[in-house]
C-alpha cells in the first residue's frame, strides 16, 4: 500500500458521502461497496482475496459483516451500517462475535464513522475513531493507518510522519489538505489580491473546496482555475465560448484558437497564460456563469 492510495481513497469517500449522502443512508450493501471496501483496499485489505477478508464470516453467535485474516485466523471483526446509522446498537453483539471467537478486534463503521475496539481488555477499550468527514485528509489516513494490514498482528495509530513525512516510495508525501477552517473565500481572494492585501508573488492556494463537498489540491494558481472548469464543466459547455465581455479574450473554449498558453480540462481549452490575479478572476467568472456564487468555493492558502 501506498500512502498516496489512502489519502485518495479518503477523498474519494468524503466525495461520494457528500455526492451520495440520501441513497447511502438507505443501503447498508451500497455504503459497503462505495465507502468500507475502497478504504479496506487503501489500507492492503483485498476484499476480493479469501485469504485475507471473508464477508459474512459465519460463527456461533451470528455473521459479522467481515473478518480480516492474519495467517488464515481472523484477527479482526468488522460490522459495517448504511451511513449515519448508530453503531452502538452493533455493539453488544459484535462483543460476542469476538469473545466467543477469540478475536482480538472488533472494528463498527457506517463508512464515514470508524470505531475500533480492543477485545483483549475488559470492556472492550475504543482504541480508534475518527470520522472521515472531520479534519484533514492527512490527519483521517494517519489515523486509519491503525488498520494497515502489513502492520499486524499491531493495531493502533502510527506516528504523524508516516503520512506527513514518507510517500511510502522514501519520498516526501503530498501535503495533506489543510481543515476547511483554514480556508478564505474565491470572492475574498480575488478583493484580497486586487488590494495588494495579498500581495503578488504570493505562494499559490493548497485546495480548492467546492459547494458540493468537493475538495481538490492545487500547486500551482493556474490549477485554482484548472480545477473549477473542470467542476464546472457540464455547466459550461453549452455557454461556450467564455470570454471576458470587456476584452474578448477567451478563457475556455472548445478549441484552442488564439490561446497563448492553452491547457486542456476534458473536451475543453483553457487559457493559463495569465497572472495570479487574472487565473483568480478567470475562476470567479467561471463559477458565475454557471450560476455559482464565487463566495461558497473556498481557497486554502499556505
Amino acid at each position: 500500500m501506498l500512502l498516496g492510495d489512502l489519502l485518495e481513497a479518503v477523498e474519494q469517500v468524503r466525495g461520494r458521502i457528500t455526492a451520495f449522502r440520501s441513497d447511502l443512508q438507505k443501503s447498508e450493501a451500497l455504503t459497503r461497496y462505495a465507502l468500507i471496501d475502497p478504504i479496506l483496499r487503501a489500507l492492503g485489505w483485498e476484499t476480493s482475496d479469501p485469504a485475507q477478508v471473508r464477508p459474512e464470516f459465519p460463527t456461533e453467535t451470528g455473521n459479522p459483516d467481515y473478518a480480516l485474516l492474519l495467517n488464515g485466523a481472523p484477527l479482526i471483526m468488522v460490522e459495517a451500517k448504511a451511513l449515519g446509522k448508530s453503531l452502538d446498537q452493533a455493539k453488544d453483539k459484535g462483543f460476542q462475535y469476538c469473545w466467543k471467537n477469540k478475536v482480538s478486534f472488533y472494528v463498527i463503521t457506517d463508512g464515514n464513522v470508524w470505531e475500533g475496539h480492543d477485545m483483549r481488555e475488559m470492556g472492550g477499550k475504543v482504541i480508534l475513531h475518527l470520522a472521515v468527514e472531520e479534519g484533514s485528509s492527512g490527519e483521517v489516513a494517519r489515523s486509519l493507518l491503525a488498520l494497515w494490514r502489513p502492520a499486524m498482528p499491531r493495531v493502533e495509530a502510527p506516528p504523524p510522519s508516516l503520512v506527513r513525512g514518507d510517500d511510502g516510495r522514501g519520498g516526501p508525501a503530498p501535503p495533506p489538505p489543510p481543515p476547511n477552517g483554514g480556508a478564505i473565500s474565491l470572492a475574498d481572494l480575488e478583493r484580497k489580491m486586487s488590494t495588494g492585501e495579498i500581495p503578488r508573488g504570493s505562494p499559490p492556494p493548497l485546495a480548492v473546496l467546492f459547494p458540493d463537498g468537493v475538495r481538490k489540491p492545487t500547486k500551482s494558481w493556474r490549477d485554482l482555475l484548472l480545477e473549477t472548469v473542470a467542476w464546472s464543466a457540464s455547466t459550461l459547455a453549452s455557454r461556450l465560448p467564455l470570454t471576458w465581455p470587456s476584452t474578448g479574450r477567451v478563457v475556455v473554449s472548445h478549441d484552442r484558437v488564439g490561446m497563448r498558453a492553452p491547457k486542456s480540462v476534458g473536451p475543453y481549452w483553457v487559457e493559463a497564460h495569465a497572472s495570479a490575479l487574472y487565473l483568480v478572476k478567470s475562476a470567479r467568472l467561471a463559477l458565475e456563469t454557471v450560476g455559482t456564487n464565487p463566495a461558497s468555493v473556498k481557497v486554502v492558502l499556505p
